[in-house]
């Protein structure tokens, strides 16, 4: 198992945050999108903004892990 050191942790934080970013600015860009068919997935439906709430939402719950790893 390969240890990881201070500058890893340092540049996979960095990583994580320009990730989180681009798709933060993506859900506010695509805001109105009414329609998304994830990769492997099925049409996924949205109205009234509901694409940019639900894509803000997922990046909520995944920047602690992506952080983390």
């Amino acid at each position: 198992m390969k240890k990881t050191n201070h500058d890893d942790l340092v540049e996979s934080d960095a990583v994580a945050q320009h990730y989180c970013d681009w798709a933060t600015k993506l859900a506010h860009d695509w805001r109105d999108t009414q329609g998304f068919c994830p990769a492997h997935s099925y049409l996924v439906k949205f109205t009234n903004s509901e694409f940019e709430t639900a894509l803000l939402k997922a990046i909520a719950k995944a920047r602690p892990k992506l952080k983390n790893t």
